[in-house]
C-alpha cells in the first residue's frame, strides 16, 4: 500500500480517525492544534499534510509515519492494526 499521494494519505487519515474512535474531523482538528479547514483539506487529499502535524496525529493515535505517509503497517501496535481492520475491508483483506 505504499502510495504517497495525497488523496491515499487523506484516506489513511480518515480510516485512522474513526479507528480510533474519533468521529469528527474538528475533534482531532482540535486534538492536533490546527483549523478545522486544515484538517479537511488534508482528509480530502487536498494537500499534503507537513510532517508536523503528521507527527501530533502519531502522537495522538499512536501510529507512526511510516503508516500514515506509505501505508506500511508492520510497525503499527497490534491494538491499533486491529482497529484499523475493522475500519477498512482493504486492511482487513490484508490481514487476511
Amino acid at each position: 500500500m505504499s502510495d504517497l499521494t495525497p488523496i491515499a494519505v487523506g484516506a489513511r487519515l480518515a480510516v485512522l480517525r474513526k479507528a480510533k474512535k474519533i468521529s469528527y474531523q474538528a475533534e482531532m482538528a482540535r486534538l492536533i492544534g490546527v483549523e478545522l479547514k486544515r484538517y479537511n483539506h488534508w482528509e480530502r487529499g487536498r494537500g499534503m499534510l507537513p510532517v508536523e502535524q503528521a507527527v501530533e496525529i502519531c502522537r495522538v493515535t499512536g501510529a507512526n509515519l511510516d503508516y500514515i505517509y506509505l501505508g506500511e503497517m508492520s510497525a503499527l501496535p497490534m491494538n491499533l492494526v486491529t482497529l484499523l481492520a475493522e475500519q477498512s475491508p482493504e486492511i482487513k483483506g490484508m490481514l487476511g
